[in-house]
């Protein structure tokens, strides 16, 4: 049934991730905006918000909703921490499952997500999914589409998790794509040295002959394009090259990344290159809450430097856009009407970055695409 058009009215609104109009009246119709204006609504019904700057939805461009029951874990380091992980995720309950992805969502939209790229396992709760009050979108393997009531496809969870054989399978696959790169040191040490890593997590090793994961996907001609590069904090100029010619966007969670205490993010390279950054949580496992607004407070604190109008596209468009989803994000004409509002920012947006407090979403349900990973030991 056709929705009628709503007008909000805000005193300011970040347009097109580029610039802010006051005052501004933004029309919405079926979840979609039809108009912007930066003259005050008269003459007609409209929605006052108040003296509020209004800014797009943020996306969370990696997460592990399955894990949120398991909390925080002990373990620091890489090798232990996953063999924690997996002990532990094993004990877990559907209801256990269930609550904690339904608990996850609900952190996340409070701290301003309205979109959510999420890594589940084959073991997963899928029902609570199913059952949430969201626009879905899961990738699961070929086989068995015709069983479920939503479109799916394989994301390997990461390169040396996974045996050739169910690599090749799942680079077949065409749609959204995401995937766990060059994430750790002994991950690096693994590929360049080949040491223990996979023997001690999961019990045999896998033979990937190649210098990085990256390096594996391109020596095997792998289908890379538009795909989501999840973490890649341990990278080569020939890694870089590759991550670029393939139009990937590196997500970096980091609160993951100060909690393993990983080296230097290579920021800088990726600008040079003009390859998209998009920020994500990763999983309350390595982290101390799925909380956004943190995710950006420590982002900046380790690179001050961004300016707002640098910023804001990590934490929007970058990781939509690379995956083929072209309206979520912004304020534009014909984008969903995911917004959040901050506190007036009196014409100067960078003072957003020094109080990021957000209220969400408005008019259109969060969406969560869903990347179904695959590994040799179900992680």
């Amino acid at each position: 049934m056709t929705k009628a058009a709503k007008t909000y009215r805000v005193k300011s609104a970040v347009i097109d991730n580029n610039r802010l109009i006051s005052p501004a009246a933004i029309t919405v119709k079926n979840g979609t905006i039809i108009e912007i204006s930066n003259s005050a609504p008269t003459g007609e019904e409209f929605i006052d918000l108040g003296d509020v700057t209004l800014l797009p939805g943020l996306v969370n461009a990696h997460c592990h909703l399955e894990l949120t029951e398991l909390g925080p874990l002990k373990e620091k380091k890489f090798v232990p921490w996953i063999k924690e992980l997996i002990s532990k995720k094993s004990g877990l309950s559907p209801l256990n499952l269930k609550r904690g992805i339904f608990s996850g969502m609900g952190s996340l939209k409070k701290s301003g997500v309205t979109t959510i790229f999420d890594h589940v396992s084959f073991d997963s709760c899928f029902e609570a999914f199913h059952e949430a009050p969201l626009k879905i979108v899961y990738n699961q393997l070929t086989q068995t589409k015709t069983a479920q009531s939503h479109p799916f496809f394989l994301s390997p969870h990461a390169i040396h998790t996974v045996h050739p054989d169910t690599l090749k399978l799942a680079f077949q696959e065409k749609g959204p794509f995401s995937i766990h790169l060059c994430e750790s040191q002994a991950e690096k040490e693994y590929f360049q040295n080949k040491g223990d890593f996979l023997e001690i997590v999961s019990g045999h090793k896998q033979a990937h002959n190649s210098p990085s994961a990256i390096r594996y996907i391109d020596d095997n001609k792998l289908r890379y394009k538009n795909t989501l590069t999840v973490h890649a904090n341990y990278v080569s100029e020939e890694d870089i090259a590759i991550i670029k010619k393939n139009n990937s966007c590196v997500v970096h969670c980091p609160g993951s990344f100060h909690y393993f205490g990983h080296a230097n993010f290579p920021l800088n390279e990726y600008r040079k290159n003009n390859i998209p950054i998009a920020l994500g949580t990763d999983s309350i496992c390595s982290n101390t809450e799925l909380n956004m607004i943190t995710e950006i407070g420590l982002f900046l604190k380790n690179h001050p430097e961004l300016t707002f109008y640098e910023i804001l596209p990590m934490l929007t468009t970058n990781a939509a856009e690379c995956i083929g989803m072209n309206d979520i994000g912004k304020i534009a004409l014909g984008y969903k009407a995911d917004f959040v509002t901050v506190a007036d920012c009196e014409g100067d947006v960078e003072n957003i970055l020094s109080d990021f407090k957000l209220e969400v979403s408005l008019d259109h349900n969060p969406i969560i695409n869903t990347f179904v990973s695959t590994d040799d030991h179900q992680l």
